[in-house]
């Protein structure tokens, strides 16, 4: 009887080490695309324009809150356009203010580059 006992416990052990070993392969293999996937998000990083790790550039962002209303405003045209293509009516009045921000900062003689950046 109790060489009965032994066997199970020992088979017992035997399947929890296999169980063990199998995960702990299985949490090495996932550490190693994890590490994998935050190596590609640094180098995406480094090699955006925006950003660079350890070297920080600052950036101006300008965000029209209503554009629809800022070209009903500013255009007959706009009034007209806006029901049946919106998104043509906040394009142009995006490129308007880029167009006079431009202005603005060359009228100062500061160089500038202002970009449409589609989020």
């Amino acid at each position: 009887m109790p060489e009965n006992v032994y066997l199970v416990i020992t088979s017992l052990l035997a399947v929890s080490t296999i169980f063990l070993v199998y995960y702990l392969f299985k949490l090495r293999k996932n550490l190693k695309a994890y590490e994998e996937e935050v190596s590609s998000f640094i180098s995406m990083a480094e090699q955006k324009e925006n950003f660079r790790i350890g070297d920080f550039d600052l950036r101006l962002q300008v965000e029209v809150k209503d554009p629809l209303a800022v070209a009903k405003r500013e255009s007959g045209l706009a009034r007209v356009a806006a029901g049946p293509a919106p998104h043509v009516v906040k394009r142009k009045c995006y490129e308007g203010v880029a167009r006079q921000t431009i202005e603005q900062f060359n009228n100062k003689e500061i160089d500038v580059d202002v970009k449409i950046v589609i989020i």
